[in-house]
């Protein structure tokens, strides 16, 4: 085991610092997942969507992160990052029951892609801004360098495992919507944990 963290920290530069190894074993899970998973599922949309839909998802992306960066400051703010792990259990459910929904009971393109868009304007955006603001306190200066460049190496290495996998062995549409599921529930655990244990820190103003 010490040779394997010598190689992770010297040869990798990859620094795993004070509570942050369930979080990049988190991150590292849902991104492979995502990454064996998301061509499947891109190709799918692109195919049986109109050209129409993928304009009508970035723009309400941005119109969400635009309005939602408009009121993050003050009250809002607060509530939401005190009830993190609320809206981080909400994004997992809906993604959960979206995942059976489409796996077990009926399938239907549109459905994927619209409640993908709910959830991801409504829910998805809130957590981003948490992740922002828990990095601005837990990981300073120096600190902070070392976990971005980390999460960097660590995604990149996620990422080309799941998409040699997807290149290599390409999944159904069940199985990358199950794989997609579990990417989701992976991707708020390792922040949940983080919250817990410095939540102290983390909500004193």
């Amino acid at each position: 085991m010490k040779r394997i963290l010598s190689f992770v920290e010297h040869k990798l530069n990859i620094r795993i610092q004070r509570n942050s190894g369930v979080l990049f074993l988190s991150m590292a899970l849902s991104i492979m997942f995502g990454g064996y998973s998301n061509p499947c599922i891109v190709k799918e949309i692109v195919s049986n969507l109109p050209a129409q839909y993928l304009s009508i998802e970035s723009l309400s992306f941005c119109v969400s992160t635009l309005l939602i960066g408009m009121i993050w400051k003050g009250k809002p703010r607060d509530v939401v990052i005190r009830n993190f792990t609320v809206f981080a259990t909400l994004e997992t459910i809906a993604s959960v029951v979206l995942g059976f929904w489409l796996l077990f009971i009926d399938y239907n393109v549109w459905v994927m892609a619209i409640a993908s868009i709910v959830y991801i304007n409504c829910i998805s955006i809130f957590i981003n801004k948490c992740v922002m603001m828990f990095k601005s306190k837990l990981f300073l200066e120096k600190d902070r360098e070392d976990f971005d460049n980390s999460s960097a190496s660590i995604s990149s290495i996620a990422s080309i495992i799941g998409l040699s996998c997807s290149a290599l062995f390409m999944p159904s549409l069940k199985i990358a919507i199950a794989f997609w599921s579990l990417a989701c529930i992976f991707d708020d655990l390792g922040w949940m944990y983080i919250f817990f244990k410095n939540k102290k820190k983390i909500v004193e103003n």
